[in-house]
């Protein structure tokens, strides 16, 4: 490493010589400025020239015009209000003790939720639904069986929704968009 690096010094060297012109190397002289004649120091005035007034300056220079002010928009008038349920006792003496932030406030005119109709059959006893997953890879190839010896059958990108349909390890059997089914690895899926 060490020849290398002093050979590439070498060489740099040689050519920035042999580029310069070499040993026969005449450095030109540099073409002067006309002499000028030495001049008054830069303080004072020159003596056919007034000295300039600043204010005479400003006086004739185009005055910039400062844009108006904003227009006084009327304040909207606000909406009546409208008639709701009325406040459970707790509640309306809450707010007559204490002023409330808006999101409290907000809160507390809320209505309370309904219990929910008898009608609906309760979570535990429905089917379930779809097991669906979201793919996260690129380009995630889907195959015959779990395993990347199986064949490729198709592929799905990010955002696709899936069925899970059976798992296997680290590999789920899922059903794609266009209704096939394959095996892809469970990696790359998100509820």
């Amino acid at each position: 490493m060490r020849l290398f690096v002093l050979l590439s010094f070498l060489v740099l060297a040689w050519a920035y010589w042999a580029l310069s012109g070499g040993a026969g190397f005449q450095p030109q002289p540099r073409p002067q400025a006309a002499a000028e004649p030495e001049s008054e120091p830069e303080s004072e005035p020159e003596p056919d020239r007034p000295p300039l007034d600043l204010r005479a300056v400003a006086a004739v220079a185009p005055t910039v015009a400062e844009p108006p002010p904003p227009a006084a928009q009327p304040m909207p008038e606000p909406m009546p209000a409208r008639p709701g349920p009325p406040l459970p006792a707790s509640v309306a003496e809450g707010l007559a003790a204490r002023p409330l932030a808006p999101a409290e406030a907000l809160a507390a005119l809320a209505p309370e939720p309904a219990a929910a109709p008898e009608e609906v059959v309760a979570a535990s006893s429905a089917a379930p639904g779809p097991d669906l997953r979201r793919v996260t890879g690129d380009r995630v190839n889907v195959r015959l069986g779990p395993g990347t010896s199986f064949g490729v059958v198709g592929q799905v990108v990010a955002g696709d929704l899936t069925e899970v349909l059976e798992r296997d390890g680290g590999w789920v059997r899922v059903r794609l968009p266009s209704g096939d089914a394959g095996w892809m690895s469970a990696r790359f899926l998100e509820p």
